[in-house]
């Protein structure tokens, strides 16, 4: 899916050359550091290492990592135990590592899977950390046969539902970078693929994803078949997601367009694209999955205030967050692909 070895906030690290598909497997392995899990008949389309090799700082010992299914729900597929809580278990530190292998090539290409580290911090609480993952059988390339329609990029202080909706300009000079996502690369502005954009046709998939430090921490695919470049963002499209609860929860807004308020004078108060919500209570209780802060918030709510622009707010976890005090970060870029 990637290049051989990805980091998460320096945690899990994943050595793939094609993600993990559902397996009928769930289990424990007793107290250790490796276990892989082999499929005897059938070719192997996929393998998958996810292994820590890094604690957070605030972490004391590993208890479990766990691999998902996340396609269709949440299950657990696998896991590797570390230390327990009791009082005078050693310690388990890493490197800690899990290998999938599968032969059904359908979930090989379609599959989407997490794989989570359950680890005991400094004070005696328990903490998770999550990545999500998305197969691409063909070769490492993730995006492979995709085409990159747009590229998002945070706190450029360049309104992004603007570059969504308009043709890139012909002098703005947009760097290498911007074209990819997962790239070193400077990039101090958006990129919108007008020949893409401006004649939407013929489109299967649409794949709305959110990269963080180089990585994607959440995807949601939807149905692209007969709609225009602003309607597939909809609920009613979506095909897989990394939060597993965005087709059953409730939502008061799901669109591109997504919140904006106005000011009598005509000033722009606050301004939500690409917004993906739960509920919209008295700011404190406002909730959901992604919300692009797409302006220098006046008068809104605390939770967008930000030195910059755009923000690219989304929850962490499986399901939607509170936007004040939840389980939520900001990502660096977003990306629309379509194939």
């Amino acid at each position: 899916m990637w290049t051989s070895k990805l980091l998460l906030h320096s945690v899990i690290v994943f050595s793939i050359q094609v993600v993990v598909s559902v397996l009928d497997i769930s289990r424990d392995a007793p107290q250790g550091l490796e276990f892989k899990i082999t499929i005897s008949k059938g070719t192997v389309c996929s393998r998958l290492q996810c292994y820590v090799n890094t604690l957070p700082e605030d972490a004391r010992s590993i208890l479990a990592i766990k691999i998902y299914d996340v396609t269709d729900g949440n299950v657990l597929l696998a896991s590797l135990s570390g230390a327990s809580l009791d009082a005078g278990e050693p310690a388990t530190s890493p490197p800690m590592k899990l290998e999938l292998a599968v032969t059904q090539r359908s979930n090989c290409d379609r599959g989407s899977f997490k794989c989570q580290l359950n680890y005991v911090k400094s004070d005696g609480e328990i903490d998770v950390e999550v990545v999500f993952i998305k197969a691409d059988s063909s070769s490492g390339d993730p995006m492979k046969g995709w085409t990159l329609a747009f590229r998002g990029t945070a706190t450029i202080n360049k309104s992004v539902h603007y570059a969504y909706t308009n043709k890139q300009a012909r002098d703005l000079s947009v760097e290498p970078g911007c074209k990819q996502v997962t790239s070193a690369l400077p990039c101090t502005n958006h990129y919108r693929n007008d020949q893409v954009l401006d004649n939407w046709a013929n489109i299967n998939e649409v794949a709305f994803i959110v990269y963080k430090n180089n990585i994607e921490v959440r995807r949601v695919v939807f149905d692209g078949k007969g709609t225009t470049n602003l309607n597939w963002f909809s609920r009613d499209r979506i095909k897989t997601s990394s939060w597993t609860d965005l087709k059953t929860e409730s939502a008061n807004y799901f669109s591109i367009a997504g919140l904006l308020h106005k000011h009598f004078s005509g000033v722009n108060r606050w301004s939500r694209r690409f917004f993906m919500n739960h509920v919209l209570s008295l700011c404190t209780g406002d909730s959901g999955w992604f919300v692009a802060i797409d302006i220098e918030t006046r008068a809104g709510c605390p939770w967008e205030t930000y030195p910059a622009f755009p923000v690219f707010k989304y929850s962490r976890g499986d399901r939607y967050t509170n936007w004040s005090n939840g389980d939520f970060d900001v990502a660096d870029v977003i990306a629309v692909f379509v194939r």
